[in-house]
């Protein structure tokens, strides 16, 4: 099966849950994949170790993966990325003659560090194939505009991603066709939210706690999620 086959499905399985941002549905799949196999045999690959050990991993995967079962498979990866990241902040920064590092390259060292992870970059290289994989479906399925506005809404994250690649993979009247769907789409949702949100608020004063909460009980969190 083509890489292309591959993300088309996964984006067609995610939109047919109706269930929220569809590419937040991918994502989050792909990222829980990702975790099991960075834990599993791919911990002992000889070239994801070489990677893992100089990209690391950012705070939000490092606590993704101790709150899994597999802490062996964890404390191999993080015995061996924090050998080679103690050479580079105590012997790499070390200046010829000298014994103590030096500062300046040390912070160097520590900001390529916050800004690298094994995971972050693999998902990345994964969604960005997705976007394109998704102006490939609009573009080549006469149906798929009419299966996007079945969607709920498309979070304001993947909402401007979908927008960039669609930019580079569609013409320029298909593109703005895209545009104005995924507007639709958020415009409508947006308005729904505001009105639950006000509700949600009003139901903190006296004068409607007796009023029923209609859809506005979850209306916070949504809303964390679509700005999201």
């Amino acid at each position: 099966m083509s890489k292309e086959k591959i993300y088309t499905i996964k984006i067609t399985e995610a939109m047919n849950q109706k269930c929220g941002c569809p590419l937040c549905i991918v994502q989050q799949k792909l990222e829980s994949d990702e975790l099991d196999r960075i834990l599993g045999a791919a911990m002992m690959e000889p070239d994801v170790r070489i990677k893992t050990n100089e990209q690391g991993f950012c705070n939000v995967h490092l606590d993704a993966m101790y709150n899994k079962s597999n802490k062996l498979s964890l404390a191999l990866m993080l015995h061996t990325h924090l050998e080679s990241f103690s050479k580079k902040l105590y012997k790499d920064t070390v200046p010829m003659l000298k014994n103590t590092p030096e500062p300046k390259k040390q912070r160097d060292v520590l900001d390529k560090k916050r800004r690298t992870c094994y995971l972050c970059s693999r998902i990345n290289e994964f969604m960005s194939a997705t976007y394109s994989a998704f102006s490939y479906m609009y573009k080549t399925d006469p149906d798929f505009d009419g299966k996007m506005r079945t969607q709920p809404y498309f979070c304001l994250k993947h909402m401007r991603l979908l927008m960039e690649a669609a930019s580079h993979e569609l013409s320029k009247e298909t593109y703005s066709r895209f545009c104005r769907t995924l507007n639709d789409i958020n415009r409508e949702y947006t308005k729904q939210l505001l009105g639950d949100l006000d509700w949600f608020c009003k139901k903190f004063d006296y004068r409607y706690k007796d009023e029923d909460w209609k859809n506005s009980k979850d209306a916070v969190e949504r809303a964390v999620k679509f700005l999201k």
